[in-house]
């Protein structure tokens, strides 16, 4: 198979978009690491590929990517389980209309959408390297053009919510602001 003997690692790879992806790459030759906060979808999901491929060739690892220590826990984890990483598919992504903070005082979707990649994008990038040749997959959104661009006076997306917790519109403005981050990191 054409992705025989590579390692791919996808953030929100439980469901959606990223399950999709972990299936097919599996189905490919490739061995998954399905990254999610999500437990239960994400076992499920490395039940499901491991049944359909016939072989033990996904791993599920739980990690809230909002967390900066859990993505350095999950950089270090990688590093010591895997002897490569060919693929890297930054993926994961949340839209909430609460405004909520991560433990590390972000705003959550800057800090799922685009923090989290960019950091492990970091970390792994040295073992990406050795492993090469290699690729990394940012995934955006069409999102990234239904606003004005990024607010560099509120990157942690307080003054969208004007004082209250709850807003679509707010939410949909940290996402559009997040995927544009995705954008520029690529």
């Amino acid at each position: 198979m054409i992705l025989d003997g590579k390692i791919a690692l996808i953030t929100g790879g439980a469901r959606g978009m990223g399950r999709v992806s972990a299936i097919e790459l599996a189905k490919m030759g490739a061995r998954v690491i399905i990254v999610d906060w999500e437990g239960e979808a994400g076992t499920r999901t490395r039940d499901y590929i491991n049944r359909v491929t016939g072989r033990q060739t996904a791993d599920f690892v739980y990690c809230d990517l909002s967390s900066l220590q859990a993505i350095r826990a999950l950089a270090d984890d990688v590093k010591a389980r895997y002897p490569a990483l060919h693929i890297l598919m930054c993926n994961a992504g949340i839209t909430d209309p609460v405004r909520r903070l991560s433990v590390d005082g972000f705003e959550m979707h800057l800090a799922t959408c685009h923090l989290a990649h960019f950091l492990l994008t970091h970390l792994l990038l040295d073992l990406l390297k050795l492993s090469a040749p290699a690729r990394i997959v940012s995934i955006s959104s069409e999102a990234h053009k239904a606003g004005p661009g990024l607010d560099f006076d509120d990157l942690n997306n307080e003054k969208i919510w004007k004082g209250g917790e709850f807003s679509n519109s707010a939410s949909f403005t940290a996402y559009h602001r997040a995927k544009l981050c995705n954008i520029y990191f690529t």
